[in-house]
């Protein structure tokens, strides 16, 4: 059932004829849960909804009709639905339930190329019942089902130009007594349908073009398991090898067989050594670190137990998540909104960002609407649409209902006590969460940001640089093919650096540490690469090669930090990122006023770089580190966490901002900055998700098919950990994550031709690299220790390295 505000006049006139309504309505509509009831739609105080049902129906149409003359902001075009258990409908679906007039007609015809950006969708049976993403709705249908829910949005003027697009989703318990919603057969496959693959590399779901190509026989071949360097795939001996790891010679004694890792040893004075050729280069990455984080966590805490819910329930867990965008896109994080609610039962939120684009559209930041509308992608929207939330909330559920803080300052009027609340985002949505700390420190107890877009000029340039190296008119004679990344690169990297961490496991641990020495790639030289002419880089190209690990630099000014050999390569990560920042500091920086056929990858200057660090349009570098009052003394918890392997966003800059701020807050806390601040390495991590690494830990974003940590508790999943540490306090810190690595399949996957725009190719001449799918369904690799920075994940020397508990023969230590 949908209401829209311009069709609620006779629903509002049967309410005005049945109830009387005062001017403060939650005196005669006592709107409270009881614990997961809703109260009847008779409005008769004490008379409760338990569940899901026509009542919850009822009240979530009303919603639409009250909200905008009781809230505290000025609100247009709101919408409410609600959705029965059993509803799955797809990303084209729930856009085509918009009110007329939400979406600027100068925006559909990016619609479907932007839904592609927000999906693909999520596959709810592929997560095999994690969390609360079981029950009778889990499996039903192709792609499982969600709990009953109420849908809830509208518009948030947030300038005279600007507003913000923003939606609430709302779940409820089952009511068994209800059918499930019966499957709409005509909304699978859609252009949003996720893709699995079989065991065998056969699309089982997907895309309509995806399955008809794959039923005329015209897909490329299937490509076997990614894990071609996995201790599984081949047959390892004892050896003794001598590796050169920049300045250092590294003598590693090892111990293998062919059922498992390589062990490796390496001397503390080495070590020791290897930390000082660092510090010398790079003093940021251990600076103003007064103590690592204890190493034990506390008692490992269910879903269950970390929102005081029985494991029979299935209702609201109490608490609101927003959730935060990618790119520039200006489009609520459906996927995501779906995933959070599925599986831990928030209430959720996002919003469109302030704008309507694709994750690579500029031009909305252009004109004078430029910096109300870059103002509200960096912070802004956030800001508004989680207080709107908080109203929704408290006129759906009760002004009692929930989790909520005593004595706090709460943006909602209907309620004296505030909600806990909590952000999760990744990339330019990590850099939202970073510019909510700095700019509304009072808006979430607990915040989850990963790989942030933070210094976002400097990114963009850094991102330009990097990717120049795959744009034959930028390296002339130094182009090579991106594939000699996945084949000759990666194995001289893992030969120098697997071993690090004292295991050979096809992981690198210590990207900070590993300064490899590419000049055995050089074509002549005396080893296997050098003599295989396929495999080789001539001196030109290995220059080239190796300008992708060095900090971008104009004219001896720094500019962007250097991005880690930790690595997995994705076609993404040298491909589509610079067209986007291009964009950004054409339309956003020199606001187009450039000559005709201007070229960012060579026309960019230090000039160009520092006018966008003057302008800091909209305040989208969040940048501050001194975050104390966000901090507020313990009180409220942050986690950063970044991928190793990321070749978007550099991990070395997370570093730097993690270090910058110790520097900025010391003294203006009560205790150690890790008491509320942890930012944690993910070994074999791409851009916030997938690679050969444990990336599997419940952070925003990794929502492919079959993509759940191992298990619903606070060591494997780490949003369970931060609303643990920040509502039971520091003995529920996380001294580490657990994360897992599932097996893999591989094909290259043809683009949507009806979607492309050619962004892809105009980035890089680089050829196509296959597609990589990790799920559960495959089974599990391993699992690792995932650790606080300083601290490093290091073997212990005994204990298995693969299955389930392999993460307990690691420990967390510095390098």
């Amino acid at each position: 059932m949908r209401v829209s505000h311009r069709s609620r006049i006779a629903l509002a006139a049967a309410v005005a004829f049945s109830f009387t309504v005062s001017a403060d309505p939650l005196l005669d509509f006592d709107l409270s849960l009881s614990g997961q009831s809703v109260l009847n739609l008779d409005f008769n105080k004490g008379a409760t909804i338990d569940r899901a049902g026509p009542a919850a129906a009822l009240r979530c149409d009303l919603l639409a009709t009250i909200f905008a003359s009781l809230s505290s902001q000025l609100i247009n075009n709101t919408f409410s639905e609600y959705y029965p258990e059993g509803s799955n409908p797809s990303l084209e679906l729930l856009v085509a339930r918009y009110p007329n007039g939400t979406l600027p007609s100068n925006f559909l015809s990016d619609l479907s190329k932007t839904l592609s950006d927000v999906g693909p969708d999520i596959d709810i049976s592929a997560d095999d019942g994690y969390g609360k993403a079981g029950g009778r709705a889990g499996r039903h249908g192709p792609l499982g089902s969600l709990p009953a829910f109420c849908r809830f949005g509208g518009n948030l003027p947030t300038s005279n130009i600007t507003a913000v697009l923003f939606e609430v989703w709302l779940p409820l318990a089952s009511n068994p007594s209800i059918p499930l919603a019966a499957v709409n057969s005509t909304d699978y496959p859609t252009d949003s349908t996720p893709i699995e693959l079989d065991a065998d590399g056969k699309i089982l779901k997907g895309p309509p073009y995806l399955l008809q190509m794959q039923a005329d026989g015209m897909l490329p071949p299937v490509q076997g398991p990614t894990s071609s360097n996995s201790p599984n795939s081949s047959t390892m001996t004892s050896s003794t090898t001598t590796k050169s790891t920049g300045s250092v010679s590294i003598v590693s004694s090892t111990v293998s067989s062919s059922a498992g890792p390589t062990h490796t040893a390496t001397s503390t004075v080495l070590r020791r050594n290897m930390h000082m050729h660092l510090h010398h280069e790079e003093p940021h990455l251990h600076r103003g670190l007064k103590k690592s984080p204890s190493g034990k966590n506390g008692k490992a805490l269910s879903g269950d137990e970390v929102f005081g819910t029985r494991k029979s329930s299935d209702g609201w867990n109490g608490r609101l998540l927003y959730i935060g965008n990618g790119g520039q896109r200006g489009f609520v994080p459906l996927t995501d909104l779906k995933q959070a609610m599925s599986r831990h039962r928030f209430a959720v939120a996002g919003s469109n960002a302030g704008h309507f684009s694709t994750t690579g559209g500029t031009t909305w930041a252009l004109g004078p609407q430029g910096a109300d509308a870059a103002r509200d992608w960096s912070n802004r929207a956030v800001h508004v649409a989680r207080q709107a939330s908080l109203e929704v909330i408290d006129l759906f559920y009760g002004s009692t209902a929930g989790t909520r803080v005593k004595g706090d300052p709460n943006p909602s009027k209907f309620s004296p006590d505030r909600l806990r609340s909590y952000y999760s985002g990744c990339s330019a949505g990590g850099a939202q969460g970073f510019g909510s700390v700095q700019n509304y420190p009072e808006d979430f107890d607990g915040v989850l940001v990963g790989a942030p877009a933070i210094y976002f000029n400097r990114v963009n340039h850094g991102q330009i640089h990097t990717q120049g190296r795959h744009r034959k008119k930028v390296a002339g004679a130094g182009y090579f093919d991106i594939n000699l990344l996945i084949t000759s690169v990666r194995d001289l990297v893992l030969e120098q650096c697997d071993a690090l961490d004292g295991l050979k496991d096809g992981v690198i641990n210590e990207a900070y540490t590993c300064k490899p020495d590419f000049d055995p790639l050089l074509c002549g030289s005396t080893s296997k690469w050098g003599q295989d002419a396929a495999a080789c880089f001539d001196s030109t190209q290995l220059a080239n090669l190796k300008e992708l690990f060095q900090p971008t630099m104009y004219n001896s000014t720094f500019i962007y930090d250097r991005y880690l050999p930790g690595l997995d390569i994705s076609s993404d990560s040298l491909t589509g990122a610079a067209a986007k920042a291009i964009g950004w500091i054409t339309n956003a920086v020199l606001q187009n006023q450039t000559a005709p056929g201007f070229d960012g990858y060579n026309d960019e200057t230090l000039e160009i770089f520092q006018k966008g660090q003057d302008l800091n349009l909209g305040g989208s570098n969040v940048d501050n580190p001194d975050i104390s009052a966000f901090l507020n003394g313990g009180k409220r918890k942050l986690i950063h966490y970044h991928g190793l392997g990321d070749l978007t966003i550099s991990p070395a800059a997370s570093i730097r901002y993690h270090d910058e701020v110790s520097s900025a807050v010391q003294g203006k806390t009560s205790g150690p900055l890790s008491d509320s601040y942890r930012l944690f390495s993910i070994p074999g991590m791409t851009h916030c998700r997938n690679g050969p690494g444990p990336f599997l830990f419940g952070a925003p974003t990794q929502n492919d098919a079959g993509n759940t940590p191992l298990r619903w508790d606070t060591e494997h999943d780490i949003i369970l950990s931060l609303v643990a540490w920040t509502e039971r306090g520091l003995r529920y810190a996380p001294a580490y994550q657990v994360g897992a690595s599932y097996n893999s399949r591989t094909r290259f996957i043809p683009g949507n031709p009806a979607l492309d725009t050619g962004t892809s190719s105009g980035a890089s001449d680089a050829a196509a690299l296959p597609t990589a799918f990790w799920s559960r369904q495959f089974g599990l690799r391993h699992t690792r220790k995932l650790c606080p920075w300083p601290q490093v994940a290091k073997y212990t020397g005994s204990g298995p390295t693969e299955g389930e508990n392999a993460y307990q023969s690691f420990s967390c230590r510095e390098p």
